[in-house]
């Protein structure tokens, strides 16, 4: 992950076989260690929240759930940049992930937990905006949103609804007061995602040029705002980048390409092939048209693989096109194919918490995969039964594996 926000990887290893990573030093103090939280200017919380969020929204973009968001993992540096630290248990989404936890733990930190981390669930990117609407209840109203302890706090964040945060701090905005509300809900699908969560905070954010807000914080959060120019600008560190595909894109080398994902995948083992025809399918689409063969090629291979490899976030752009430009045609392959993208589509939309979408989608591929000659089905009833155990593992809705049954070639 490449963000000011998020503290550099500098090196990994192993010494005398026991394996290690270098991390950038993140010097400063943690949103915990500050004292008197409400003491602060509404301005300075917000431009703590905002930062912590697009650091957090870095993540998201790379499918990655933090799954221990708490005050204690926000640093505040000298030159008022925060820093979202303490990757160690997060984990990437996505098919084929190694799963490095015990069956049964439950991972995070205790009255910063979603419901469904304290229920042993599957963890979403939704989980994480939970806790960090945690963090933001703490971060505005200067305390937590729950305050039981053991398993009495586990039972509070399960059912009970917290008091709003205004009743602690009576000149929050409303519209902050409400996000953090959302941000809190019980279920997944109820809450917002963090492209929301930026969007409610950004008009509160300081402007260029904006006085010292009072009362402050020794390290100030809003200097990247009121005085971007003394703020020290730092390169983000680059991922280590695939294979450059052709400048200029001919048949043969999309033929080419897509002949090197097709072995990929043959072998189960999508990489840099998948990554270089991912990079270049929006380039061939402009040059050559989105009805073009090789181009649907192209988006095929390329969402496939991405989901393979657990980039969920890309791999669905390539499914909803996919899904909206299958012909309109009602013949069975492209009845075929339309619903097949859809499915893959509210797949990769479910590990984001979407599962109100994935049910929908569900009921409407039964009648679809009736009407659908043997043949052509197979591949459309394995993506609705992977479909299926997905929302089975992540639903807490009483009664849905029998919801999804009568789905079935109704």
């Amino acid at each position: 992950m490449a963000h000011p926000g998020i503290p550099r990887l500098l090196d990994t290893g192993s010494y005398r076989t026991v394996p290690f990573i270098v991390m950038e030093l993140v010097e400063g103090k943690s949103l915990a260690n500050q004292r008197h939280l409400t003491s602060f200017a509404v301005v300075t919380a917000v431009a703590i929240a905002y930062q912590t969020a697009d650091a957090l929204a870095a993540a998201h973009r790379g499918d990655i759930v933090h799954r221990d968001l708490k005050p204690e993992n926000v640093m505040i540096r000298e030159d008022g940049v925060c820093t979202l630290i303490d990757f160690g248990i997060a984990k990437p989404l996505g098919a084929n992930v190694t799963n490095y936890t015990r069956n049964g733990s439950t991972l995070g930190s205790k009255g910063y937990q979603a419901p469904e981390q304290l229920m042993n669930r599957e963890p979403t990117t939704l989980s994480d905006i939970y806790s960090l609407g945690c963090v933001f209840y703490v971060l505005f109203a200067g305390r937590r949103p729950f305050l039981g302890t053991g398993s009495a706090l586990d039972q509070q964040h399960l059912h009970d609804l917290p008091d709003r945060a205004r009743k602690w701090v009576p000149y929050l905005p409303s519209e902050i007061d409400d996000l953090i509300a959302r941000m809190l809900a019980k279920a997944p699908q109820e809450r917002p995602d963090i492209g929301e969560v930026l969007d409610v905070l950004r008009p509160f954010l300081p402007s260029e040029g904006d006085p010292v807000p009072q009362p402050g914080l020794d390290q100030d959060p809003t200097l990247p705002y009121r005085l971007p120019d003394a703020t020290p600008r730092r390169e983000p560190t680059a991922p280590v980048a695939p294979p450059r595909p052709p400048t200029w894109l001919t048949a043969g080398d999309i033929d080419r390409l897509c002949a090197s994902v097709e072995a990929e995948l043959a072998a189960d083992a999508p990489g840099d092939a998948v990554a270089a025809l991912a990079d270049c399918a929006h380039r061939a689409r402009t040059e050559l048209g989105r009805r073009n063969r090789r181009v649907v090629r192209m988006w095929r291979l390329a969402a496939e693989g991405l989901r393979l490899v657990g980039s969920c976030h890309r791999a669905a752009e390539f499914y909803r096109d996919l899904r909206d430009d299958a012909p309109a045609v009602s013949t069975p392959s492209g009845l075929a194919d339309r619903t097949r993208w859809a499915l893959r589509f509210a797949e990769c939309r479910l590990l984001s918490g979407e599962i109100a979408e994935a049910v929908e989608v569900l009921r409407e591929a039964g009648p679809m995969i009736a009407r659908l000659p043997d043949e052509i089905s197979r591949p459309v009833r394995e993506a609705r039964d992977e479909l299926e155990i997905d929302v089975l593992e992540r639903s807490t809705e009483p009664g849905i594996d029998k919801l999804l049954r009568s789905f079935h070639d109704s």
